[in-house]
């Protein structure tokens, strides 16, 4: 299923591709990979919220993981770089 959901991201079908990572993660509710990519189909369609949660759902399962870490670090700064680019002009 992951598989077939990175298929459709690659294709920029990212509806489709949510919906094969949420399957696969509800079959394997520890799938760190399909965590992973969903939350870059969040990312991909500005859903900052979301990915966070799923950022914050890898590091339960894996804290010793960095890449939940680094997600989360890359949605905080692509905000702060959006609102300072709007605010501070």
């Amino acid at each position: 299923m992951d598989n077939l959901g990175n298929s459709y991201r690659y294709l920029g079908i990212l509806d489709s591709a949510e919906f094969w990572y949420n399957k696969s993660i509800a079959m394997y509710p520890n799938g760190y990979i399909a965590h992973q990519n969903l939350a870059i189909v969040y990312l991909s369609t500005s859903r900052l919220e979301k990915a966070l949660n799923v950022y914050d759902t890898m590091i339960l399962l894996d804290a010793e993981n960095p890449e939940g870490y680094f997600g989360k670090a890359n949605v905080y700064f692509g905000f702060w770089c959006c609102w300072s680019s709007a605010v501070l002009k």
